[in-house]
């Protein structure tokens, strides 16, 4: 791991902090169906590897934990496993079609809110609460909301490249 990839790390750790408390403090509600700190570990998964994602799905999770009314772990845990999944998937299988990218995330964040449910029901001995539901549209939007984000990531690297 490079200098470089350190300082790309710490930059989307810090993205994803300032969207998260920007949302959470414009509309609380977004917080629960948009999962900006996942975008951010699949991306350096996708990028980087099962490692990047296993690592950035830590660090991620715990940062979201520790600003967060959760258990400190439930995230940091169900981010790293599906960071070293996504990274593991991405290396092996083409995720760049819209239509493949799409199942991708929006797999990814049905798995790590199932991953999270489990562990929060398991911790607090009932169930998690959905908010009347609102918390399963979390893998819709973030599918679609990451869709839009990497595509625009991608278009970007390529006219750099054209260039």
């Amino acid at each position: 791991m490079t200098t470089r990839d350190i300082a790309r790390a710490l930059l989307g750790i810090l993205f994803g902090f300032a969207v998260y408390t920007l949302a959470g403090r414009i509309a609380p509600a977004g917080l629960l169906v948009f999962n900006v700190f996942l975008l951010v570990v699949l991306h350096f998964a996708m990028t980087g590897g099962e490692a990047a994602g296993a690592v950035m799905g830590m660090a991620c999770g715990l940062v979201q934990d520790a600003f967060s009314r959760s258990v400190l772990g439930s995230s940091g845990i169900a981010l790293t496993l599906v960071g070293y999944l996504a990274g593991s998937f991405s290396q092996k299988f083409d995720v760049t079609p819209l239509r493949r990218l799409f199942l991708f995330l929006f797999t990814a964040a049905a798995a790590d809110l199932a991953v999270w449910m489990v562990l929060s029901s398991l911790i607090y001995g009932h169930r998690a609460d959905t908010a009347g539901g609102l918390l399963f549209l979390q893998p819709l939007n973030t599918a679609l909301g990451g869709c839009l984000v990497f595509n625009f990531i991608r278009r970007r690297r390529e006219r750099r490249a054209q260039a």
